[in-house]
């Protein structure tokens, strides 16, 4: 199964902020008997279908949401619902495949109350999650079902486990399979800068989801010097022109000999007019910039640059 990102029913990108956030409140939620430490009860209220709109889904259906749910050590699911239980809704809905060639999808949104200690700080807005899922078998909804819904409760508890910002667990979460979760983190700390991640960050460079690609782009930018150049230069892939120019914006903010080296060869190289712009807005930008200088650009990287 393949996860994309996807809004359902409202941006996760706001989501994504309102999950961040939580970076600045202690959790201060405690459990009771043999919880896991720092979990939340949890009561699943609702399983709807998208296309229905209003009813319950089947029993099997709600079973394997709860059972989804259960796969974190964040949440505690409970049978009822009480004061300090959280309530936790699920949307699901099947998306036909685009074209012939592609197979069906399962959208699922999780919708989960914020904790009352948090809503301080974050307001009465909810913890949610939008993951979309390739269907493998169109007989198995249960089991995608679940799948989908542990993917989506796993990047809330990536939201909150951030709240501890411990560099050993940022790093875990870094090397997540979950492009999601591995999102989240970026965001997070383009939101924290730090640069004590910065060598876990070049690692996804290559990251085969373009999202977590572009994402590592955005935050060495922010949160790197100008020993990342190289790094930037060598995983520069010129047929795609985001990632160009997320790179001449990064070497524009990271500045420092190697980059402006690079960027004046491609202001005098590149024959698109919007990316040579782009290149010499970078250049100017990395002109000004008062990193100290390092180590001359590898010629080998020039080389690799349309000329």
């Amino acid at each position: 199964m393949h996860i994309r990102r996807q809004t359902f029913p409202r941006p996760i990108l706001g989501a994504l902020r309102v999950g961040l956030a939580l970076v600045a409140v202690s959790l201060g939620c405690r459990p009771e008997g043999d919880r896991e430490e720092g979990a939340y009860s949890l009561h699943l209220a609702a399983v709807v279908e998208r296309s229905d709109g209003s009813a319950q889904a089947p029993a099997r259906l709600r079973s394997a949401c709860r059972r989804g749910l259960a796969g974190v050590d964040r949440f505690d699911v409970v049978g009822e619902a009480g004061e300090d239980v959280l309530e936790a809704k699920i949307f699901y809905g099947e998306l036909p495949p685009g074209e012939a060639h592609e197979p069906a999808r399962l959208l699922v949104y999780l919708r989960v109350d914020t904790p009352p200690d948090l809503e301080r700080a974050v307001g009465a807005d909810a913890f949610d999650a939008t993951v979309l899922v390739t269907r493998e078998d169109e007989k198995s909804l249960a089991q995608d079902l679940e799948h989908a819904v542990k993917r989506a409760a796993a990047v809330l508890e990536a939201r909150v486990d951030l709240v501890k910002g411990e560099i050993g667990q940022v790093n875990e979460l870094l090397r997540s399979r979950d492009p999601e979760i591995v999102s989240l983190v970026l965001e997070w700390l383009r939101l924290h800068p730090s640069d004590l991640y910065i060598h876990e960050v070049e690692q996804l460079l290559v990251s085969e989801h373009s999202m977590v690609a572009l994402g590592a782009i955005e935050t060495i930018a922010i949160v790197g010097g100008p020993a990342q150049v190289p790094a930037l230069l060598r995983n520069l892939h010129l047929g795609d022109g985001g990632q160009v120019h997320r790179t001449y914006d990064a070497l524009g903010m990271l500045g420092g000999p190697d980059a402006v080296a690079f960027l004046e060869f491609a202001v005098r190289n590149e024959d698109e007019p919007e990316r040579q712009s782009a290149a010499r807005q970078a250049l100017e930008r990395a002109r000004l910039s008062r990193q100290k200088p390092l180590s001359s650009l590898d010629d080998r990287i020039l080389q690799g640059h349309r000329r």
